[in-house]
């Protein structure tokens, strides 16, 4: 229920702001991360691919997955509509070990690099990195 998911998250804020402490929010609901967050870890396949402060991670996504949990959430804040687009494919089989991007097969902004080297960190400023070898505005490689 809605209301009672903003009453938790009021609580959650009113008692970290009283006694000073932080909470590590675990969630796919980006709407909720960025209403509550102040930095966010993107995660994928058990490995932070992205982090950064909240505005500019949501300003600038650069992880594949990152741009794929954002297409795929509603805005609820009336700017704008457009279609919601599903992260196709299937996540990777945790079992084997992976040398190279397990977002890879599912990704749009892949290039030919992400299927024969692994990711790279790219730091783009402000505390924001991502491990991608994909340009996020063009698909092409860094």
């Amino acid at each position: 229920d809605v209301t009672i998911q903003a009453q938790i998250i009021d609580l959650v804020k009113r008692l970290t702001r009283e006694r000073g402490t932080s909470v590590i929010w675990i969630s796919h609901d980006l709407g909720v991360v960025a209403g509550l967050c102040d930095r966010v870890n993107v995660m994928y396949a058990g490995k932070v691919v992205e982090s950064g402060p909240i505005r500019e991670l949501f300003h600038r996504p650069s992880h594949g997955y990152t741009l794929g949990l954002m297409g795929s959430t509603p805005r609820v804040d009336g700017i704008g509509t457009r279609r919601l687009t599903p992260i196709e494919g299937m996540p990777p089989d945790l079992i084997e070990p992976i040398t190279l991007c397990p977002f890879e097969p599912r990704c749009r902004i892949s290039v030919d690099a992400c299927r024969t080297r692994p990711p790279e960190r790219r730091d783009f400023g402000a505390g924001h990195w991502a491990e991608c070898l994909a340009e996020p505005s063009t698909g092409r490689g860094a």
